[in-house]
Order: C-alpha cells, then sequence, then structure tokens
C-alpha cells in the first residue's frame, strides 16, 4: 500500500506533468471509484477545469481545481500514468479513469484491485473530507509537536505499534515505517503507548520524523508494485533496517531480525534492542512447534476443549473467517493437498434437500409456499417471508441449528476415521460454538477497509450496505484475537497459498499419522 513518502512522491510527480492544465474530458470506466458527486455530473464539473496545484494530507492527494477540490485516496494499489499524447496512450484493463487535456495530453488512474476512491468537492472543501477530518498533524518539526504527541500517548493503553497506525496522532506511517521508526527508537512494537518514557517519546517522534523525511528523499520504498507518476520506482527500501528483513542480522547489534504480529499486522524488530517491559513477548511468525503427546500448539488448551464425540485419532482444523475475507481460498488450497473438507455452506444446503427432516419442519413452520412443486426448497419465498421479519429469521435459525450441528458432526465424524488431519470449513463458527469440536482455529484475516471494499465490489452493494452485513457478525479483529492460528490475505493469492503451505509442512511432524 502506498504510504506517506510513496504518495509524497507521486504528488511531487504530478505536480511537475499537470499543473497549469486545463481538463477537456474525463472517462470513468469503474463508476465505483467516484464516491461524489455521481459520475455524470464528476465528469460535466470537471470540464475546463484548470490543474491549479497538487497538494498533500496524509495519505490523501489534493488536486486544487479552478472551483473544485479534487480528493484522490489511492490506497492499496492505485496509480497515475501519464502521457504526453493521448493518441498513443495505452490502455489496460486496471486504467479506471482517463483525464483528457486541451494540450492532447492525458492523465490515467490505474488501480489492480479497484480500492482507491476520488471524492469531486466544493473549492477548498478537502479539509471536510470524512477521511481527512480524522488525521492528526504531518510528521514535520513545526506541526508534529511534542507536547500533544505526549499527551495522546498518556491516554491510550494500546500497544504503540496500531496506535501509531490509527494516524490520529501523526499522520502518515503505514507498516514499513512503522518499523523502522520504532527500531530506530529502540521500542518494542508492543509496548503499552502510556508506559513509554519521557524520553522514549521524544527519541520516537524524532525516529518518525527522520524516517519519512529520508523515504520521501530516497522517493519512497518499493515492495512490490509501486512506481511514481514518472514511472520511477522509490529507493527507500535499500535503505531499510528491519521491514522485509526478517532472518538477516540487526545493522546495530548483530541479533537476527524476527517477525511477529501485531494488531494482525506482520511486524520486524530487533528483540535484542527492542525489549517488552510490560508483557510476553509473541513468538516469531512461522515457527509453529511440533505439537507433543498430550498437548496442544497455541490456545485450545486456553479456549476450548475438543468434544468428547470427536476423534482423538485426528486432527481438526476449524476454518473460518467473516464476509468477504477470502475464505474460499485457503479452502482451495487445502482441497487441491488432498485433505478432505466439511463444508458448512454445503452441508446447510444437504439439509434443505427434499426429503430431509429439517425441510419438513420449515415447511410445518412456515408454510407450504416455502415448497416447490418437486417438493424441493422455494429460497425465494421463504427469502421473503424471514429476512422482512427478524423475528421468524431468529425463528428459522433456532429450527435449523440442531439439524445443521448434527450433520456437521456427523461428517466430520466420517472423515476422521479415514484421514489424519480434516478441516472444517464453517463460517459461524464462533457464533455458532462450533469450536468445540474442532483441535485448533484458523482465522482467514483482512483489515475492516478491505474487508468493506471487498464485499462492496464483489455484490455491487453501497458501503452502508456492506457495513450492516460486516457488523452482523462478530468483528474479524475479535475472532483473530481467538484464533490459534491468523491467515493473513490482505496480500496476493500466492502469499495466501505459501502461508498454508508452509503451516501443513510444519504440522506433518505433529499428526497422529496411520500406519
Amino acid at each position: 500500500m502506498p504510504e506517506l513518502p510513496e504518495v509524497e512522491t507521486v504528488r511531487k510527480g504530478l505536480e511537475q506533468l499537470v499543473v497549469g492544465k486545463v481538463i477537456e474530458k474525463v472517462t470513468v470506466h469503474w463508476p465505483r471509484i467516484i464516491e461524489e458527486p455521481d459520475v455524470p455530473l464528476f465528469c460535466q464539473l470537471l470540464k475546463g477545469q484548470r490543474i491549479l496545484a497538487i497538494q498533500r494530507r496524509g495519505k490523501f492527494l489534493i488536486f486544487k481545481l479552478t472551483d473544485h477540490d479534487l480528493v484522490s485516496h489511492l490506497r492499496m494499489e492505485g496509480k497515475y500514468e501519464f502521457f504526453p499524447e493521448a493518441t498513443t496512450a495505452q490502455l489496460t484493463k486496471h486504467t479506471h479513469v482517463l483525464f483528457d487535456f486541451t494540450d492532447g495530453s492525458q492523465l490515467q488512474y490505474r488501480d489492480v484491485r479497484k480500492f482507491g476512491r476520488m471524492a469531486l468537492l466544493a473549492k477548498d472543501g478537502a479539509d471536510s473530507y470524512k477521511g481527512i477530518q480524522q488525521l492528526g498533524p504531518e510528521p514535520l518539526p513545526d506541526q508534529f509537536v511534542l507536547q500533544e504527541f505526549k499527551k495522546g500517548l498518556r491516554r491510550s493503553h494500546k500497544a504503540i505499534k496500531p496506535l501509531l497506525l490509527d494516524q490520529r496522532l501523526v499522520t502518515g506511517l503505514g507498516n514499513i515505517y512503522v518499523d523502522e521508526a520504532l527500531w530506530q527508537a529502540k521500542i518494542h512494537p508492543e509496548q503499552p503507548a502510556n508506559t513509554l518514557t519521557d524520553g522514549e517519546i521524544t527519541t520516537l517522534r524524532e525516529a518518525i520524523i527522520d524516517v519519512l523525511a529520508r523515504a520521501v528523499t530516497a522517493g519512497g520504498t518499493t515492495i512490490r508494485s509501486y512506481l511514481n507518476a514518472l514511472g520511477e520506482a522509490g529507493t527507500f527500501q535499500l535503505s531499510l533496517n528491519v521491514y522485509g528483513q526478517t532472518g538477516k542480522p540487526c545493522p546495530r547489534c548483530g541479533r537476527e531480525i524476527i517477525k511477529i504480529k501485531v494488531a494482525q499486522r506482520g511486524t520486524h524488530l530487533c528483540p535484542n534492542c527492542q525489549t517488552l517491559r510490560v508483557g510476553k513477548p509473541r513468538q516469531p511468525v512461522g515457527k509453529i512447534s511440533p505439537v507433543k503427546p498430550g498437548s496442544q500448539e497455541k490456545g485450545p488448551s486456553e479456549h476450548h476443549v475438543k468434544h468428547p464425540l470427536m476423534s482423538k485419532n485426528s486432527f481438526i482444523l476449524g476454518v473460518t473467517g467473516s464476509i468477504a475475507t477470502g475464505k474460499s481460498t485457503v479452502v482451495e488450497v487445502f482441497l487441491e493437498q488432498g485433505i478432505p473438507v466439511v463444508d458448512g455452506d454445503i452441508v446447510a444446503r444437504q439439509i434443505m434437500e427434499p426429503g430431509q427432516p429439517a425441510l419438513a419442519q420449515v415447511a410445518k413452520t412456515f408454510g407450504q409456499t416455502v415448497l416447490q412443486s418437486d417438493g424441493g426448497l422455494n429460497r425465494q419465498a421463504l427469502g421473503e417471508i424471514v429476512f422482512s421479519h427478524p423475528e421468524k429469521r431468529q425463528q428459522l435459525d433456532q429450527l435449523l441449528d440442531p439439524y445443521l450441528r448434527q450433520e456437521i458432526i456427523r461428517q466430520l465424524q466420517e472423515a476422521a476415521k479415514a484421514a489424519p488431519l480434516v478441516v472444517a470449513d464453517i463460517p459461524l463458527l464462533y457464533e455458532k460454538g462450533y469450536e468445540q469440536y474442532v483441535d485448533q482455529v484458523a482465522v482467514v484475516y483482512i483489515p475492516r477497509e478491505i474487508q468493506l471494499h471487498r464485499l462492496m465490489e464483489r455484490d455491487g452493494i453501497s458501503e452502508k450496505a456492506a457495513t450492516q452485513r460486516i457488523d452482523s457478525q462478530l468483528a474479524i479483529d475479535t475472532k483473530a484475537e481467538r484464533a490459534d492460528w491468523v491467515i493473513d490475505n490482505q496480500g496476493t493469492r500466492e502469499e495466501t497459498r505459501q502461508q498454508v503451505t508452509a503451516w501443513l509442512l510444519q504440522r506433518k511432524k505433529g499428526l497422529p499419522l496411520r500406519k
């Protein structure tokens, strides 16, 4: 994800390329990129506007126009490409917005994941934009005031890393630069904010200012696909001390750099230079101890005890997540490896097939109109009854739960007879108490912001509707805290696949293999 140095470098590039140009036409290929106003009005209002300046606030770009402010948030992989001649401009499947200028040049907004957003506001109205209103000061000596920073830290019990990522105490810090600043200040990422000494706070403020300033000078950090508006890669990755340096010696003391999870973010640190004074440091990511007889890897003994109905000779892994977190990607890897999967969604459909007792009970409770002429379930008719009446939906859930639970247990028992490892794919595993039937729980995790936009894109629904659906389930962060294993699914499909494959390799030694 572009962080402040990358966005600042994009701003500088665009400043060289498009300031002074007049917009002749705007074309939008992916309407959801435009937050406000609606797309036809967006295109109409931009016609004839001159770009007077390009500013930045946090990670937001602000195009100052003749009569408007255009706010652009690149988010995960948004980028701008400039073409001196529109006639020679290359359109790709990731080109979503085109700005044609009166001099024949063209600026394209490209976004592989389509998470970026634009909003056209009244002149000088960028400060009132919802994302900008909540931002803390810029990480500059004259704006990032030490006393205010101290006050903010004193008020919070949170670990210092997620607090800095929140953007309210100081803006512009993302995962890369938080790790670098904390290493430079010799502060452990999990150190509670209100336990930092005055000296540590002063050093940390100086480190934040220094790290971000050096990164801006270097043009940002090229980790994956980042290029600036001039098509150039950043070079700050050549100066990284801890981020992405797992297993390498610390430049300061020589101790091996480790990677842990903090607030579900990959976090790099030196265990010698950055010691945690409160609490117990987390174990490095990927170093899972083999299961010893009579013990568990991490959390089952703390969180749940396997139900006596379940097999003691097979290891059952519960896989869950939340809506639009990408659980199916993880389950595919297990299936490819020949590992049996009991899918809760499939079981739910099976118990509602013609002739099944659950379907008969539903028809008895809600009327014969929920059945088709062939005796199958009329899902539309049932949906019209239950989704507009919360009490009837609850009644349906209570009616089906015993049938669903009985069949899931039966299928898990059958699978466990033939395989040393079984996966239970249960969407509402925690909400329905299914953790008692598994040895461990793996949660497929993405940050809420990404989850929200994935759901909006996938189902074509509004942000409000997507928020309501997400909030109807247990929060993904709460699930991640309870899990034995968190699968970070905010990267590429291949990165997710590698996490699952690595876990499988490490589990082999602990599996109760059959003769």
